[in-house]
């Protein structure tokens, strides 16, 4: 995927950034101290701690091309999830559909005090798949 490989401290807040299943299925705590956990308009200098934004990388393209036999499908018939390859690889293969400038996605904001169980529990979920990368995401504040 990336070539970057930092990791966050355990203890820090931190934005996390959905593009597949954490749209619809959040991080565990998100929206609990709010009647509406996504009050939109938003920007990233009003959120809440446990704000939900609308936004989007850039330089990824998002596929259903990773095989999974532990959430979807099983050993002999994986099924698909979603995934992120970085532009310059997506580039080199011979895929026949057109890749978009942005991944829109969702941005969570997850606070100090629920880090390390969020990122415990993601560590389970996404379990083949996931990959810690520290990156610039941007908001969406117009929507």
């Amino acid at each position: 995927m990336a070539t970057e490989q930092t990791t966050p401290e355990a203890s820090e807040a931190f934005w996390l950034f959905g593009y597949g299943s954490l749209i619809w299925k959040p991080p565990p705590h998100f929206g609990t101290s709010l009647p509406n956990p996504n009050p939109l308009p938003a920007t990233s200098s009003n959120a809440l701690p446990d704000q939900r934004l609308t936004g989007y990388i850039t330089n990824y393209v998002r596929r259903f091309w990773q095989e999974s036999h532990d959430h979807r499908g099983t050993p002999s018939h994986p099924g698909r999830v979603v995934t992120l390859l970085t532009h310059a690889h997506w580039s080199t293969l011979a895929d026949v559909h057109g890749a978009p400038e942005k991944v829109w996605g969702a941005a969570y904001h997850i606070p100090a005090s629920r880090a390390a169980e969020v990122r415990d529990y993601l560590d389970i979920r996404e379990i083949n798949g996931r990959a810690r990368r520290r990156r610039v995401s941007s908001a969406d504040s117009g929507v």
